[in-house]
């Protein structure tokens, strides 16, 4: 099983695959525009925080960005039941500044 396809559905990881070839031949971000996982260039995370998934089939990932950021990334992860499994079917980011007293 390629990587993508142990944590997206397929159709998903399809498109963040089409995202990645598409980086790769013109040297620069396309769609989608962030990380899908770490919505940073930084690949690591202070203070992580998952939810259990909701009835909704709803997980949220909260963190904040590593060695001492202040901005919070939430991922709300929206998840279905494959034939292999839970995986995640579509996600939405919200960035949040966290201001400094």
């Amino acid at each position: 099983m390629p990587e993508l396809e142990k944590y997206f559905e397929p159709g998903l990881a399809r498109l963040i695959r089409k995202g990645d070839e598409c980086e790769d031949k013109i040297q620069d971000m396309c769609t989608p525009d962030f990380d899908y996982i770490f919505d940073s260039q930084d690949d690591a995370a202070d203070d992580l925080k998952i939810s259990p998934m909701d009835e909704k089939n709803l997980v949220r990932v909260k963190f904040r960005g590593p060695r001492g950021a202040t901005t919070t990334h939430r991922f709300d992860y929206r998840m279905v039941q494959t034939s292999q499994g839970w995986r995640v079917y579509d996600y939405t980011m919200r960035t949040r500044m966290i201001r400094c007293a």
